[in-house]
């Protein structure tokens, strides 16, 4: 019974592993390709991706804006799915620090879907254009995938915490 409940968990750890993967390559696509394209006064239509969206602040002196996006767009989801990676790989050799990194992962991914919003907000006003529509794309969507998958990880990694205590 101890080896069945063994590669039970092994397979769970490959399985969230997969999620982490899954999550990173979501997330970096989904940073650089459109996310969402704005068409003004009928005449012209421009895709954003959320680098541009963020580059388009530096670039127009918006630097707290930027920044803010740049944490909760970037910063923020990558840093937990690295987190998530350090603990999932070292949660039983050490468990103060993991337990910690655990709980500072859990903090990050309270955080995680508000970026999404916001930069769906941000994106909308940017440079102050008067908007008749705007369409999401698939960097949106490749991107809160990312983001809703490295939620999963986490919990998926907390669960292997608990049960290895």
């Amino acid at each position: 019974m101890t080896d069945h409940t063994y590669r039970r968990s092994s397979l769970f750890e490959q399985i969230t592993e997969g999620m982490l993967f899954l999550s990173l390559v979501c997330l970096v696509s989904g940073l650089f390709l459109p996310a969402i394209s704005i068409e003004t006064l009928w005449l012209w239509t421009r895709p954003y991706s959320i680098v541009d969206g963020i580059r388009s602040f530096f670039d127009n002196d918006q630097i707290f804006l930027g920044v803010i996006v740049l944490f909760f767009s970037v910063i923020l989801p990558l840093l937990k799915v690295a987190a998530t990676f350090v603990v999932l790989g070292r949660f039983r050799l050490s468990g103060f620090a993991s337990a910690r990194l655990l709980g500072f992962m859990t903090t990050i991914s309270k955080w995680a879907m508000a970026d999404v919003f916001i930069l769906a907000l941000v994106v909308l006003i940017l440079n102050g254009q008067v908007l008749t529509s705007s369409d999401i794309h698939l960097g949106m969507v490749l991107f809160t995938i990312g983001v809703l998958l490295s939620n999963a990880s986490v919990f998926a990694v907390r669960a292997l915490a608990v049960n290895d205590r």
